[in-house]
């Protein structure tokens, strides 16, 4: 009665075959494809105890990824253009332990440990010509050792209930995977493995609900993206061993609220209107310790953006509006752009 197993499957496939009619005609007839697939097998064992206070998930994860690419290129020595071919296979396995535990009536404790793995996606591998993404066919999964810990709590009050959710986080991580700037080439991305990466933080979340009228949200995020390999492949140490990583914020807050509006107009119509908020705090584009001065900063922002949204009767129709950066602050992405 209090056990219980759980198998899941998953199986992805995509295809993309490449053609362009200004290449050379000779790169045209050659065969000029992307393939990936992608399995993840799943079993789970779960476990309640203490008359259901305590759950206990162990689980243990297997993935399967196959990478195949043929890639027309010129070859400059021989003078003639040939196929590059790619076939590569990623066979790993993961497990991890998730625990909840009812503490008090609306208060929970909750917990989990994980050896994951992120294979990377079809866009990180093979680039996407319309992002000025390049393809990164050698990439490596992202290996990492995850642990959270945290709590939840919930309390009516009459119309009113209030919620917190909150947790702290570690990632001790191999090969991350992320997105580069091309040096030379600013207009062209590519993504890439860091070496290992140390990763600490906090999220937490309040809400706050007024029946079925107004819902305020408001969540912050602090962490800490550490560098964490010290010595190159030559034994030489890395300068910006246990930095925080380049174009990388470590704090972010966003509010929203939003209020409900019944029959506005029309009987048994559902309006909402809402305004959120949201911030980035500042950080380097380089390495915090390259240079001494004029180093790129990218200044804090705030956002805000407001919307509203009327639902006919019947819930068949729907209009919505909405308004970006209202007080057009200045926007840039990780990169500076």
């Amino acid at each position: 009665e209090n056990h219980t197993l759980f198998v899941n499957g998953l199986f992805n496939d995509f295809q993309r075959k490449v053609s362009d009619k200004y290449q050379p005609e000779a790169i045209q007839k050659l065969r000029n494809t992307r393939d990936l697939q992608k399995n993840v097998f799943a079993f789970t064992y779960e476990n309640l105890l203490f008359s259901g206070k305590l759950r206990t998930n162990l689980f243990y994860k297997h993935y399967f990824q196959k990478v195949t690419a043929n890639e027309p290129y010129y070859d400059s020595t021989e003078k003639q253009y040939k196929i590059n071919t790619t076939d590569k296979k990623v066979d790993h396995g993961g497990y991890g332990l998730t625990l909840s535990f009812v503490l008090l009536p609306n208060l929970y404790l909750l917990g989990s440990t994980e050896r994951a793995l992120r294979l990377p996606s079809a866009d990180e591998l093979f680039g996407n010509g319309s992002d000025n993404s390049l393809a990164a066919v050698g990439l490596k999964p992202e290996r990492s050792w995850n642990a959270n810990l945290g709590f939840s709590y919930y309390y009516q009050l009459g119309e009113h209930s209030f919620g917190i959710n909150s947790s702290v986080y570690f990632r001790d991580t191999e090969d991350m995977i992320r997105e580069s700037i091309q040096e030379g080439r600013n207009e062209y991305t590519q993504s890439e493995n860091l070496e290992a990466v140390l990763t600490k933080g906090f999220d937490a979340e309040l809400t706050y609900n007024y029946t079925d009228k107004l819902n305020v949200r408001f969540n912050i995020s602090k962490f800490d993206v550490l560098f964490n390999t010290k010595y190159n492949q030559k034994g030489e140490p890395y300068n910006y061993y246990r930095m925080q990583i380049r174009n990388e914020p470590s704090f972010k807050y966003n509010g929203q609220a939003t209020y409900y509006i019944k029959n506005l107009f029309l009987k048994n119509s559902h309006s909402s209107l809402y305004f959120n908020v949201n911030h980035v705090n500042g950080f380097y584009r380089n390495w915090s310790n390259v240079g001494s001065k004029n180093r790129d900063y990218i200044p804090a922002q705030y956002p805000m953006n407001i919307g509203f949204t009327y639902t006919f009767p019947k819930n068949k129709l729907a209009l919505s509006f909405d308004a970006k950066n209202i007080f057009d602050d200045q926007l840039f992405d990780n990169y500076f752009l």
